[in-house]
């Protein structure tokens, strides 16, 4: 039995859109702003759910900002060597991945990847990507990679990840 040897590859990655997530974030933060602005002209304020409004207010509009900083960052390498998988200085030995967890994207075109580490319940915010180019290509390189080193490739509607 021949046994196919694996060659170093790399392929351009970017974030996720995160379109989807911005709408929704966006639309809470509307309703809680909406909330907020009616306790400050108010006299007889509830102290108590005025700062649940802040403290919502200010968590939603940093979560914003992280949506919209990590959608302008520039492309960046995926390292596909045979004994490990490298993202911006960051490394995966076989051993420490639970699986690779695929989905297609909110407008269908594009596949998001995510590689799920053994000691984490949802995809880190790092390994979570989306091909920028040769999307098909990284697809069946990343696939094979998996099988050869016998991690699962999961495709999913949806899975758990950080923005």
């Amino acid at each position: 039995m021949e046994q196919k040897i694996l060659q170093d590859s790399s392929f351009k990655i970017e974030n996720p859109s995160g379109i989807f997530d911005f709408i929704v974030i966006s639309f809470y933060t509307g309703l809680i702003l909406n909330g907020f602005l009616r306790h400050i002209g108010r006299f007889d304020i509830d102290w108590i759910l005025f700062y649940i409004e802040t403290g919502l207010l200010l968590i939603f509009i940093f979560l914003l900002g992280i949506i919209i900083f990590r959608s302008l960052k520039k492309p960046w390498d995926l390292f596909i060597h045979s004994e490990s998988v490298s993202i911006r200085g960051r490394t995966l030995e076989p051993n420490q991945i639970k699986s690779l967890m695929v989905m297609k994207s909110i407008r269908g075109k594009k596949y998001i990847l995510g590689i799920k580490p053994t000691n984490k319940i949802m995809v880190p915010i790092h390994w979570c990507f989306q091909f920028h180019v040769n999307e098909d290509k990284g697809m069946e390189e990343l696939t094979r990679w998996a099988q050869y080193n016998h991690i699962p490739v999961i495709h999913k509607k949806k899975f758990g990840r950080w923005f």
